[in-house]
């Protein structure tokens, strides 16, 4: 059953995922410098500090370890 959960979880992370990278262009807009957090392709919550998010998450009863979260700079960085 946890294997069911784990590969459930990273399906959706992928969709997700996929869905940041489809949007990425709007998303810069309205998100430049900011850690968003993505659910069911939408973003559910911003800030500018990641525990902002996490705080944001836990009061909606969402795990953040089970959430796309992503920081968003129109600069592009090479590390």
């Amino acid at each position: 059953m946890i294997n069911a959960q784990l590969l459930s979880i990273f399906d959706r992370v992928e969709r997700e995922q996929s869905w940041f990278e489809q949007n990425l262009d709007l998303i810069k807009k309205e998100y430049d410098n900011k850690f968003i957090a993505i659910k069911d392709n939408q973003v559910i919550a911003v800030g500018t500090l990641m525990e902002d998010i996490i705080k944001t998450l836990k009061a909606k009863n969402i795990d953040p370890s089970e959430t796309f979260i992503k920081f968003v700079s129109k600069i592009a960085v090479i590390i």
